[in-house]
């Protein structure tokens, strides 16, 4: 989940060339979804649905683009059930990772 919320980050960072900022945050997220282990690549396909149209919308109001709007709602119900396999995936197999999260409080 960390790596898709770091695929936003140039959303952030100038808000002055934001369809050269939402192109890197889509090729981020595009790299995420190839790289997704053969255990949950169906999952990380999902959370890349969701994270796109978060993308799409970022800096927009829904009268501005009610179509990026309305895909949020369908792959935020994909998020609930590809998020737990996720987890517990990066939880076995980054043991580093799940350390960390839980010296943050995070589990």
């Amino acid at each position: 989940m960390e790596a898709f919320t770091a695929a936003m980050d140039p959303l952030f960072e100038d808000a002055a060339d934001r369809k050269a900022d939402v192109e890197r945050a889509h090729a981020r997220v595009k790299n995420l979804k190839a790289a997704a282990p053969a255990e949950i690549k169906t999952q990380v396909a999902a959370l890349s649905e969701f994270y796109d149209a978060v993308i799409d919308t970022t800096g927009k109001s829904m009268a501005e683009d009610p179509a990026a709007y309305a895909r949020l709602n369908p792959t935020m119900a994909k998020v609930k059930t590809a998020l737990p396999p996720v987890s517990e995936y990066t939880t076995k197999h980054c043991p580093g990772l799940a350390k960390s999260l839980e010296q943050v409080g995070v589990s």
